[in-house]
């Protein structure tokens, strides 16, 4: 059945891909029942079973009907006096079964992928058949019916028993998957789109699911407003803003209660306690209190956050609205809400409950007292991250009131499946997100275990039974709250009284382990900045002597010319000389320019003819001379100028 179930859900996802409305979503699935009947002729009853029993889909006779009524305007039944008669020709051009062969192939995978994980990171040694039920588990939780008066069951139906710390389980192989698997976690993906796409059979009207919202006003719970507003884990705040923007789309309007804000301050005044005195607290650190001490806030941060709440709710486009009155038409039986609720979720403070129990009161007389069929006219509904109160106040209403469809609270991971269905392909990746938010937060041990470990780290501490940095290990960090986790799967009853010790080694391990791949980095850090800046460092000398070298060749280059004027200059004087000394007739020079030239011409023709006849020095070896001096003077006089002294 798990695999039947989960296939199918792949499928849905797959045909959802080729551009199918909700409607044709199914029809692959009622097409192939009537394909392989057993007879030409079968009624809606009977279809109904053969798609639970072929594909694990419960799809109730309502939505089924409207399922079939496109199957015969495609060709592939008719109908006669509610008996559907099959069309065998149209049938046979079905593709379902390669479709699914592939889905099976990606479904094997995952569920072999599951089997290692646990067997290698937990030592847990799981069935293919277990594995497959605590993935069903993890979708079912995860479709809690929507209008409770709409369906008759539920799309997926119940898995068998799963082993202990199946949640956790999955819940890591998710994050492990995220982190380094994303083929897999992409058909992971696939299974969780499907699931979220089986929910329009919670819709009493298929052609309507796309419908915005009429005059509704959505109230948030504080868990969620923290969450949007970044006061969380990773991946929240992403997929709660991504759902506040899809509702502002579809015309709903973003609220939040005058007791929730106040209880959202109250919050917030015990951060910055704790971030003031994380020992202090008397209660466990809670999700946002515990984001707050882990991310290192300061007072002076939670006072500015608290000073800011109203402006930043106005930036997701909250507003924040007092509840409305009471009145005596619209009171409901508030000592047995007060019983229910705190039958299934054990509250601890009281004013924990009175705030659950004033929203859906309030949610209760927004409404008027009506009970609205469906969710897009429900005049105001109460969205909250708590799935007991979720069931427990839907429970109380349909008690209370026959024929209740949409309660007034609704969880926020079924909520945003059921928005999303109305614009899947305007936010795309928000299942994907929703995932990752979804998994991350479970990976925190639960308030029971959690509050069974610190009572038994408190009563060692007394005792004397390690040192305070050891207290502060064990309390605070968390590597102690994942190692937790990992020795317990998250199960309260896997406590015993040596898991706080065995807590300790592995947490001492861990930030041993933490320490020295933080020196490692450290060390691997400073090598490769020593190995940049000694290829900067060669880079730069590299330039250098590329700069020396052209400075060299234009020196050279000047040093040549000048030198070549000279000699060309001095060749010419000699000529000159040597045609003065000729008598006459040949012509003569002016008289002025001969008593000015011809005693310099003489004087240096003759100190060049001593200078050679004493020293052996030629006028090319004075040129050769003169060009060297050129030609350093120019090099030197560029480097001097374009070349920086760091350098």
């Amino acid at each position: 059945m798990s695999e039947r179930v989960l296939t199918s859900l792949a499928i849905l996802k797959v045909n959802w891909d080729q551009g199918h409305d909700y409607i044709e979503n199914f029809i692959p699935f009622v097409a192939e029942c009537l394909r392989t009947a057993p007879q030409p002729e079968v009624s809606l009853p009977e279809l109904q079973t053969a798609v639970a029993a072929k594909f694990g889909l419960n799809i109730p006779q309502g939505a089924l009907k409207t399922i079939v009524g496109r199957a015969v305007k495609h060709g592939y039944a008719e109908r006669a006096d509610g008996i559907y008669r099959r069309n065998e020709v149209a049938l046979a051009t079905l593709d379902l079964p390669r479709i699914r062969a592939n889905v099976l192939r990606g479904h094997e995978a995952l569920v072999r992928k599951l089997v290692d994980f646990c067997k290698t990171q937990y030592h847990v040694d799981w069935s293919e058949q277990e594995a497959e039920a605590a993935l069903l588990r993890y979708l079912k939780e995860r479709s809690v019916p929507i209008l409770i008066a709409a369906i008759e069951g539920e799309p997926i139906p119940a898995p068998p028993r799963t082993a202990r710390g199946a949640p956790f389980l999955v819940e890591a192989f998710i994050a492990h998957l995220c982190e380094a698997d994303p083929e897999i976690f992409e058909f992971l993906e696939t299974i969780v789109k499907g699931s979220m796409l089986a929910n329009v059979l919670f819709f009493p009207d298929l052609g309507r699911v796309g419908e915005r919202f009429k005059d509704v006003e959505v109230y948030f719970d504080s868990q969620f407003l923290l969450r949007a507003l970044g006061y969380a884990s990773r991946g929240m705040q992403v997929a709660c803003q991504e759902l506040m923007d899809l509702l502002y789309e579809l015309n709903a309007r973003l609220r939040c209660f005058q007791h929730t804000y106040e209880e959202i301050l109250g919050i917030l005044e015990a951060g910055r306690q704790a971030v003031r005195d994380p020992r202090g607290a008397e209660e466990p650190l809670g999700e946002t209190l515990q984001h707050f001490v882990d991310s290192n806030y300061r007072p002076s941060d939670m006072e500015l956050i608290i000073a800011n709440l109203e402006h930043s709710l106005g930036r997701l486009r909250v507003r924040v609205k007092r509840k409305p009155p009471y009145t005596v038409p619209l009171g409901i039986d508030e000592v047995k809400l007060e019983s229910t609720l705190q039958e299934s979720l054990g509250y601890r403070r009281q004013e924990a409950l009175r705030h659950d129990i004033e929203s859906l009161t309030a949610i209760h007389r927004l409404r008027r007292g009506e009970f609205p069929p469906r969710v897009e006219s429900c005049h105001a509904v109460f969205v909250t991250g708590n799935a007991r109160l979720a069931r427990a106040s839907a429970r109380f209403f349909k008690e209370e009131y026959q024929g209740i469809a949409v309660p007034p609270c609704i969880l926020d991971y079924v909520f945003t499946s059921l928005v999303w269905l109305k614009k899947p392909l305007r936010t795309p990746d928000l299942p994907r997100k929703m995932i990752i938010a979804d998994c991350y937060a479970a990976l925190n041990p639960p308030d029971a275990l959690w509050r069974r470990y610190l009572g038994e780290v408190d009563r060692l501490q007394q005792r004397g039974e390690f040192s305070e940095e050891d207290y502060v290990l064990l309390r605070f960090s968390m590597q102690a709250r994942a190692t937790l986790m990992d020795i317990t799967l998250g199960d309260p009853d896997a406590f015993a009284e040596g898991t706080v010790d065995e807590v300790l080694n592995r947490a001492r391990a861990a930030v041993r382990a933490e320490v020295e791949a933080a020196h490692r980095a450290e060390k691997e850090k400073r090598l490769e900045a020593e190995r940049r800046a000694a290829e900067a460092e060669a880079r730069l000398e590299a330039e250098r002597r590329a700069q020396l070298t052209r400075f060299r060749a234009i020196g050279t280059r000047v040093g040549f010319w000048v030198s070549r004027i000279v000699l060309g200059i001095g060749i010419l004087a000699q000529a000159l000389v040597v045609y003065l000394t000729f008598p006459e007739p040949l012509p003569d020079l002016p008289g002025q320019l001969w008593r000015l030239i011809a005693p310099v011409l003489f004087t240096v023709s003759g100190i060049l003819m001593i200078a050679n006849l004493t020293f052996g020095s030629t006028i090319i070896s004075y040129v050769r001379e003169l060009e060297t001096r050129v030609s350093d003077l120019i090099e030197q006089t560029l480097i001097r100028i374009l070349i920086p002294r760091n350098m």
